[in-house]
């Protein structure tokens, strides 16, 4: 039963769209393997980390303003953080100019030094509460609840800007057609991998699958492969414009 490698290169794809879905046609090789297919495997993947750590589904802040007594709630104000990837300080600033903008109030934000979390406060001495039911951008900030309303509001935990952290390879290519399942009520899904990424970002990550059991059972390829790119959430990946690769192994009848 002979096994061969099937590349594909984004700059052989025939559609890319803006949330990363590639599409390739494969109906030559589809072609050839006249053959049943027993099996395909995730072999390699080559990609530069350009994955922003701010994008549009965790980029907004909300939190209500009270009086400098407490009592009374003034109003809620929501603001909005511009995509793109960003270390501690920029992000800081970046969310200080977006909040300093909603009323035409100034805020001070702070990162301790020690256990780098982030403190927020208005600097006319209202009290705050941050929202993080309605806020997207929580878990980035360090915060896992609504903030007890105070003069100074600070995160539960550390700030966390590492961005994509794994990713999850969605194709057609493991259709309804394979065996392979998840949960225990052996529902089957469409990922093909999941790559940890811990490559820094603007450094290339390179991924080889050394698991030559874990296979994918099927009985047909389709004449056009697409993929996408997912979060843990199951959330879009932007490909920002940048190319790359994936090897997958066919083995088909001989």
């Amino acid at each position: 039963m002979p096994t061969i490698k099937l590349i594909l290169d984004t700059r052989d794809a025939i559609q890319i769209q803006k949330t990363n879905s590639v599409t390739w046609s494969i109906s030559d090789l589809t072609r050839d393997i006249r053959k049943p297919v027993n099996w395909i495997q995730f072999h390699s993947l080559e990609m530069p980390n350009l994955f922003y750590n701010i994008i549009s589904s965790n980029n907004t802040i909300t939190w209500e303003v009270y009086s400098t007594d407490g009592t009374t709630l003034l109003r809620t104000d929501t603001a909005t953080i511009a995509t793109g990837h960003y270390m501690n300080s920029e992000l800081i600033t970046a969310l200080k100019a977006a909040m300093d903008a909603e009323h035409a109030d100034t805020y001070t934000i702070t990162e301790s030094s020690i256990t780098n979390k982030l403190t927020l406060s208005n600097d006319g001495g209202f009290q705050l509460i941050f929202k993080f039911s309605v806020s997207t951008i929580g878990n980035v900030l360090g915060f896992t609840e609504d903030a007890t309303k105070a003069d100074g509001i600070t995160g539960n935990r550390p700030i966390d800007l590492r961005g994509v952290t794994s990713m999850m390879i969605q194709s057609n290519l493991a259709n309804t057609n394979s065996l392979r399942a998840t949960g225990a009520g052996g529902s089957v899904n469409t990922f093909l991998a999941d790559v940890k990424v811990t490559a820094p970002y603007g450094s290339t990550i390179f991924y080889h699958n050394d698991n030559m059991l874990d296979v994918i059972t099927v009985n047909r390829l389709p004449n056009t492969v697409t993929m996408e790119l997912r979060n843990r959430n199951n959330v879009l990946l932007d490909n920002n414009d940048f190319n790359w690769r994936i090897a997958i192994l066919v083995n088909y009848e001989g």
